[in-house]
């Protein structure tokens, strides 16, 4: 009485099961969480803002096979996983080179020696005051990103995005992580479902089948069934 009309691959007993259903956002979000929102982000910026290597490419590759399997079948997001991770945490690491690393090594080597920016050189007179202008915004732009000041900046604003927005975040998906993985591990034999006029029922198979096992096998018997049982 639950099994929704076959209509995917014309095997009844498929397509009546929920996780082989296609993804839909919620499912996505649910079992990725931060990382459904982050991995499109690392995604974009380690194609435009890094040089294409082997494991560039193999994370590129996987994270696009991974994406299209599970959307064709929601159980299939389990793939999707450790790809949406380590786009993830480029999305996170990109900003922390450049504003905290990179920052940090440019102040400690200003210490260790002076950093001399070359004057700009001379061009051909023609656009004046364009190249003018153009080469005094490089200028400052460089001067400003690479001095002490500006690395000092750099190095407080990456604290204080990491401090103000990166730690609670990852304080919520620690405690979400652990709050799905309980509620993961703790299957139930009886559940509410709704049927496809909106009538809500309790759904007892499980408890039935057990019960009718019981009373009418032996103790000693052997049981064959669909896998999904060997849950319970």
């Amino acid at each position: 009485g639950l099994f929704v009309k076959h209509t995917r691959t014309g095997n009844p007993l498929v397509d009546s099961v929920a996780e082989h259903q296609p993804a839909s956002t919620a499912a996505y979000e649910q079992y990725l969480h931060h990382a459904y929102r982050l991995a499109p982000a690392g995604l974009v910026a380690s194609a435009l803002l890094a040089r294409p290597t082997d494991a560039r490419v193999f994370l590129w590759t996987y994270a696009a096979v991974a994406y299209y399997f599970s959307s064709k079948m929601a159980r299939l997001i389990i793939l999707l996983g450790p790809a949406a991770s380590a786009l993830g945490g480029v999305a996170l690491g990109l900003p922390v080179d450049y504003l905290v690393l990179d920052a940090l090594a440019d102040l400690g080597s200003s210490f260790l020696a002076a950093r001399k920016v070359p004057p700009p050189g001379k061009k051909k007179p023609v656009a004046k005051w364009r190249g003018r202008l153009r080469r005094a915004a490089t200028f400052w732009m460089t001067w400003i990103w690479s001095s002490r000041l500006g690395a000092v900046a750099r190095v407080a604003g990456g604290a204080f995005a990491l401090r103000t927005l990166v730690y609670p975040k990852a304080v919520e998906f620690k405690d979400y992580a652990y709050q799905l993985s309980e509620g993961l591990s703790q299957p139930s034999i009886m559940f509410k479902a709704r049927l496809m006029n909106g009538e809500e029922v309790i759904v007892d198979d499980y408890r039935e089948a057990y019960l009718w096992l019981k009373k009418k096998t032996k103790k000693d018997s052997r049981i064959l069934a669909w896998w999904d049982y060997g849950y319970q």
